[in-house]
């Protein structure tokens, strides 16, 4: 007797497959379009989608779809959409909410295995917020994994102090940005010192004099305590200073921060690093990601920086607006080919012709892709050690030199090199010296290379070669 097949679609053309299956099928669509697409196949049995059902009838109201898949983004928390963030918070491990002051409705959308997102900006609703202690006490019931907070008006501070004291009431928090004014960073590190966090992010708010935003031994002492306790993923500190801080303090930050293994990313904006320059590297740094600008090194912080990125695990570094001078930089020259080192800012540096013939050297044994070397006084004859050394480079692919000076003649020897290479290759050369750049484009038509080099001059002119 023949085997009746199995059917795989009922009388209405609907797929007879377990909802789990369906469902679980629909988390693995990473794409915005196609997981709505799949999602629409199926949505008139709302049985089938299970909880995925109220994201399709979100999908219906919300315009921007990307707002709700892959990761769920709540801009307006109302009683209208209510039962489907519930639903949401099934599906989702987390849920971002944006400038959502309503903590009643928040708190009917907590369940066992989903956290929140909050993220608040704006002073719009003030009125909502009082009387502050209690609200601020309110919200720190709720599971919140990540907090962003930036009031653009604060000036008694009752809200920043308000929501440092609920802090240590909120357990799950592990990522906090804050922008907040110099009187309550102490009591923030504090809480810093003994908690779970391993993500943090603090902006000095701008004040009309930097005697305020100094750190304070004690201030060191906890972010110190902090990255020996926890395995902190990512700092970014911007407007903050410790100078009158004590070298041996200094010294046992340092050593925890940069023999720190679980730090992924360090960014530093406008935060001088006193007693750097004596500072002993006694392993190569584990950060990936380091972002130093504005940080008042000089060359002799550059040298001992170097001995920490022999061998290290940095991948992209930015010393953006520090006077390096030639001898920082040829210190970070002489250790670059021993490092992995693929995206290097040395914007504002002061390299000037000198640095240009270290890196020109370095370059070729190192594995930058993107140099930014702009606003650093380089003239042709810089531009020409680049060329010469940039020849028998195999990785680098970007290159910037805006807003420097040099001449047709650079430009023309670095458009040469660049453009024969087998490495396809964009030049920014903009607001430079030359005046004329018709010969430039005709130097650039004639290569007989068959990759692209762009060219931007001050005419903003671009030329390229397929």
């Amino acid at each position: 007797m023949p085997r009746r097949r199995r059917r795989l679609y009922d009388d209405g053309g609907v797929p007879q497959l377990p909802p789990e299956l369906i469902q679980r099928i629909a988390l693995y669509v990473p794409e915005t379009a196609n997981f709505f697409c799949y999602l629409e196949a199926f949505h008139k049995v709302p049985l089938l989608l299970g909880n995925l059902w109220y994201l399709w009838h979100l999908s219906q109201e919300q315009p921007d779809l990307d707002d709700l898949w892959p990761e769920l983004h709540v801009h307006s928390l109302t009683s209208s959409n209510l039962a489907s963030i519930q639903a949401m918070a099934h599906v989702f491990s987390v849920i971002h909410f944006h400038e959502t002051f309503d903590v009643g409705l928040l708190q009917h959308c907590v369940s066992s295995t989903c956290t929140f997102t909050i993220r608040l900006t704006t002073t719009d609703a003030d009125h909502i917020l009082e009387p502050v202690e209690e609200w601020y006490a309110q919200l720190s019931h709720l599971p919140i994994s990540e907090l962003r907070w930036e009031r653009a008006s604060d000036p008694d501070h009752r809200h920043i102090a308000a929501l440092v004291s609920s802090m240590p009431s909120m357990p799950s928090l592990h990522c906090l940005d804050l922008r907040l004014p110099p009187s309550m960073i102490e009591p923030l590190l504090r809480y810093v010192a003994t908690s779970s966090l391993v993500d943090l992010s603090l902006q000095a708010q701008a004040l009309q004099t930097d005697s305020g935003v100094s750190l304070t031994p004690t201030g060191i002492q906890s972010l110190t305590h902090w990255l020996q306790s926890q395995p902190v993923q990512n700092l970014y500190l911007e407007g903050w200073s410790a100078w009158h801080v004590p070298e041996t303090i200094m010294a046992q930050f340092y050593t925890a921060l940069w023999s720190n293994q679980s730090l992924w990313a360090l960014g530093l904006h406008s935060v001088p690093l006193p007693h750097l320059d004596d500072f002993t590297f006694a392993s190569p740094v584990h950060v990936h990601s380091l972002v130093l600008q504005g940080c008042d090194l000089g060359p002799a912080d550059m040298k001992a920086l170097s001995q920490g990125l022999h061998l290290s695990s940095v991948t992209e570094l930015d010393l953006t607006g520090n006077p390096l001078e030639y001898t920082g930089i040829d210190a970070l020259a002489s250790v670059l080919p021993h490092t992995k080192i693929e995206t290097l800012k040395l914007m504002l540096t002061q390299t000037g012709d000198r640095g240009c013939s270290a890196l020109a050297v370095a370059l070729p044994l190192s594995c930058v892709v993107d140099l930014d070397l702009s606003m650093n006084l380089i003239s042709s004859v810089g531009a020409t050690d680049l060329a010469h050394g940039l020849s028998q480079s195999a990785t680098l692919s970007t290159l910037q030199l805006q807003s420097n000076c040099i001449s047709s003649t650079g430009a023309a020897m670095l458009v040469r090199t660049l453009g024969s290479r087998p490495v396809p290759t964009t030049l920014d050369l903009r607001n430079n010296t030359w005046d004329h750049d018709q010969a430039l484009r005709e130097m650039v038509d004639q290569l007989p290379c068959t990759h692209v080099v762009a060219l931007h001059t001050n005419s903003s002119a671009d030329c390229s070669l397929d």
